[in-house]
C-alpha cells in the first residue's frame, strides 16, 4: 500500500485487529468501515482513542449500511438537537439479506446488549419489552423488540445522542 497514493481507504471486509484502522490512523488516510457489529466498534474506538487522528474515521453500521444516521439527518435536524432516538426496524426470517443477518441474530442473542439513558450504557437482552407498531410500508401491525444494532453506539458516542 505505501507504493500507492491513497486517499480513502473502504473497509468491506472484517478486520477483526483493527490492522487496517491503525494503518489509516498512522499514515493520515481518511477509512471508512461498514463492517463491524457493536461489539467490534467498541474494541476498534478504544484502539486509536490515544492517537492524534489527523484523517476522517468513519464507523457505520454495515447491518444497515449506515442509514439510521443519514435518514434521521435528512430531515435538517443536526444531531445536537436530537435528545433521543427510537428505531424500529424490520426484519423477517424470510428476508433475502443472506446467511449474515440470521448469522448475527443466532450467534448473538443470548449475549447482553448495550443501550443509552441519559449518555448511561445500560445493558438489555434482546426480545424484551416488545411493543406494537405500524409499518408504513403496508400498515400492518407488528410486535417488535429490543435488539442489538451497532447505530445504538453510533447514536451515542458518535454522534453524542443521550437516548439511544
Amino acid at each position: 500500500m505505501k507504493n500507492h497514493s491513497i486517499n480513502v481507504i473502504i473497509v468491506c471486509t472484517k478486520d477483526t485487529n483493527n490492522h487496517v484502522l491503525t494503518y489509516a490512523v498512522k499514515h493520515k488516510i481518511d477509512y471508512i468501515n461498514i463492517t463491524k457489529p457493536s461489539n467490534e466498534l467498541l474494541k476498534a474506538r478504544d484502539s486509536i482513542k490515544h492517537n492524534l487522528i489527523e484523517s476522517k474515521i468513519v464507523f457505520s453500521s454495515g447491518w444497515m449500511g449506515g442509514i439510521a444516521p443519514s435518514l434521521l439527518y435528512s430531515t435538517g435536524i443536526l444531531a445536537n438537537e436530537i435528545q433521543s432516538v427510537k428505531m424500529m426496524i424490520y426484519y423477517s426470517t424470510k428476508d433475502k439479506a443472506g446467511s449474515s443477518s440470521a448469522d448475527f441474530m443466532a450467534n448473538n442473542v443470548s449475549n447482553l446488549f448495550v443501550f443509552y439513558q441519559n449518555n448511561l450504557a445500560k445493558k438489555t437482552e434482546h426480545f424484551l419489552d416488545e411493543e406494537d407498531i405500524i409499518f408504513h410500508f403496508d400498515n400492518q401491525k407488528r410486535k417488535v423488540s429490543d435488539f442489538d444494532i451497532p447505530d445504538l453506539y453510533i447514536f451515542n458516542q458518535i454522534e453524542q445522542i443521550p437516548n439511544v
